[in-house]
């Protein structure tokens, strides 16, 4: 098998896995299979292993915590009765992701691209109709918190596929090639 293999059936099984879970026992929680595989795409952007870990985790909460400030001017302030709920959203939005690439000139927010997935991804999980009232409750249903856990699990659920990667690649033979023991390791 080559590289691309075992990384295929990493991935499959672990996603797999993912999307048993988020539809199944952790759906109940509000667990949902697209952060999960934007936490998975963040990792790999950077390259895997801990630093892909560190980097994507950066990028992607500080998109959430931004959308998370965006989602608070929405719901908190009275500009959506002067302006129209439109557009007090879209100056909301606007400033904020203005500062999200503002802050890409700092060398750990490089890549502006993968937080604003992270920002999309909060988005993603208001209800159009919701507005942000959801992200101050304390409750299980907030979007904000869905939405860090989310996306550490799947960070965390590529890190485990690049492990497995590694691991197949190791006992599982290529053509013409022995599987090497634990013991030998």
């Amino acid at each position: 098998m080559s590289i691309s293999t075992y990384r295929a059936v990493s991935i499959g099984a672990l996603a797999g896995v993912a999307a048993f879970l988020a539809e199944g026992p952790a759906a109940h929680y509000g667990a949902q299979l697209f952060p999960i595989l934007i936490g998975w795409a963040g990792y790999y952007h950077f390259g895997g292993k801990i630093e892909g870990v560190k980097k994507a985790l950066l990028h992607l909460l500080a998109g959430v915590v931004l959308a998370g400030v965006a989602l608070a001017l929405i719901s908190r302030l009275p500009y959506g009765a002067t302006l129209g709920a439109p557009a007090w959203t879209a100056i909301a939005v606007a400033i904020t992701l203005a500062i999200l690439v503002f802050a890409s000139r700092l060398s750990a927010l490089s890549d502006f691209a993968v937080a604003i997935l992270g920002y999309a991804t909060l988005f993603s999980l208001v209800g159009v109709s919701d507005r942000g009232e959801r992200i101050i409750a304390l409750s299980q249903d907030n979007p904000l918190a869905i939405a860090v856990l989310s996306l550490l699990a799947g960070v965390i659920f590529a890190l485990l596929s690049d492990y497995l990667t590694e691991a197949l690649q190791r006992y599982v033979p290529l053509r013409g090639r022995r599987p090497q023991s634990a013991t030998s390791a």
